[in-house]
């Protein structure tokens, strides 16, 4: 993970809008405030920086913590679902 340069930052409300699925921006505040209890039980915080009352992340720290929730997910389950339904015979 690289250090953040000003133009990378991004608020809370620009988060909401750089993920590929819509979420609250209090969401987004857990996730860096408590972090996400994975399914294998590991508690993965998002990476941000606190600038007064506002609190920034960068697009690379959203990726990083997507990646990880889905690296712990792979963990328990071995594969996505996805793949899984699919091999499942009729």
């Amino acid at each position: 993970m690289s250090e953040a340069k000003q133009s990378d930052l991004l608020t809370l409300d620009e988060a909401v809008t750089a993920l590929p699925r819509r979420v609250h921006r209090q969401t987004i505040w857990g996730w860096a405030r408590k972090g996400l209890r994975a399914r294998n039980g590991m508690r993965i915080h998002l990476r941000h920086l606190r600038l007064g009352r506002q609190i920034l992340t960068t697009r690379e720290w959203l990726d990083d913590f997507l990646h990880a929730v889905v690296a712990a997910d792979l963990a328990v389950h071995g594969q996505p679902p996805q793949e899984r339904a699919h091999q499942v015979s009729p």
